[in-house]
């Protein structure tokens, strides 16, 4: 697994980790349940 690569990717919004998109839609759509 490349932890470096995919976390300066994910920064960057690279769509070349399906898994870490996925992640990343997850973590915003709890922010907006949390948020007001």
């Amino acid at each position: 697994m490349r932890i470096d690569g995919e976390q300066n990717n994910n920064l960057m919004g690279a769509d070349s980790s399906p898994i870490s998109m996925q992640a990343v839609n997850f973590f915003m759509a709890m922010i907006k349940l949390t948020e007001p």
